[in-house]
């Protein structure tokens, strides 16, 4: 605020009345209305004194007792909610601490665990594909589970396996049925077996199988046809090396592990024929 001083008393004052007010910073003239507005200004700027503080008023009501602890209980329990409900509590008993003995002498224990297969997991399937000697559980990421398979003694090396498929009906003499075994997406063909004598192809696919249906006996395939082998066995020689080993593989859009067969009966009568392939794995 301004300092204000006014020298002389004023009686009176008229519109036409000239006011010097003289602050910290300059000296300014002023009329009697500006001189009035600033002055009510400045005044009400100014903070008044703070009065003596009244007294306290009357209290107030008390408010409902809270739901509190339930009744109840004994020495060392624990309360404990039953559910999300409010005030929705128990009194239980805490389990013994066991450091010695045994689980049995327990309290309150929970149920052992009884499972007696590896196949109880969530994760693990053996039921699918039971294991055999050997065999390890490998995970499959399409199906998100353990199963078994086969992976050798040695790190990344597998063990051939005699993989068998039976034709499903008597097949006459000089006469052809297509079935599959069950192998490997890639696999190394090393010995063929049949239980009667027979012309055995085997195919990458079932469309090549297929194309070389109307081949006779003794004819070559032509190259890139989709055979990957063929072999004739004899009743003196159901059993056939194949020497070197031939490099086999499913070709199918969707790869698989069939291994596609066509099998002619060559004997002195009709009946179901059994093919059996040694086979070592060369892909998951």
């Amino acid at each position: 605020m301004p300092n204000i001083t006014l020298l002389p008393t004023i009686t009176t004052a008229t519109v036409g009345t000239t006011f010097v007010v003289i602050d910290n910073r300059l000296t300014r003239r002023m009329n009697y209305v500006t001189f009035r507005n600033q002055l009510a200004t400045d005044l009400l700027a100014i903070e008044g004194f703070r009065g003596p503080a009244g007294i306290n008023g009357a209290p107030g009501t008390t408010g409902t007792n809270g739901a509190g602890i339930i009744p109840g209980g004994t020495a060392n329990q624990v309360l404990a909610k039953i559910d999300s409900a409010d005030y929705n509590t128990q009194w239980l008993s805490l389990g013994a601490v066991a450091t010695t003995n045994n689980y049995s002498s327990l309290s309150n224990r929970p149920t052992a665990y009884t499972a007696t297969s590896i196949d109880s997991f969530l994760d693990v399937d053996t039921s699918s594909t039971p294991p055999t000697n050997g065999q390890a559980l490998v995970w499959n990421s399409s199906s998100s589970t353990w199963k078994p398979a086969s992976v050798g003694a040695g790190i990344g090396l597998s063990t051939r396996a005699n993989l068998s498929a039976s034709s499903a009906l008597s097949i006459s003499v000089g006469g052809t049925e297509n079935f599959q075994i069950t192998g490997y997406k890639t696999y190394v063909l090393s010995k063929v077996t049949t239980t009667y004598p027979a012309w055995v192809r085997i195919y990458s696919s079932t469309a090549s199988r297929s194309a070389d249906s109307s081949r006779l006996e003794g004819a070559d395939p032509y190259p890139g046809s989709g055979v990957i082998a063929e072999v004739i066995t004899t009743s003196g020689s159901l059993t056939q090396l194949i020497t070197p080993g031939v490099v086999g593989f499913n070709s199918e859009n969707t790869v698989t592990t069939a291994v596609y067969l066509a099998v002619t009966n060559k004997g002195s009568s009709s009946t179901t024929i059994a093919v059996t392939l040694s086979l070592l794995q060369l892909e998951n």
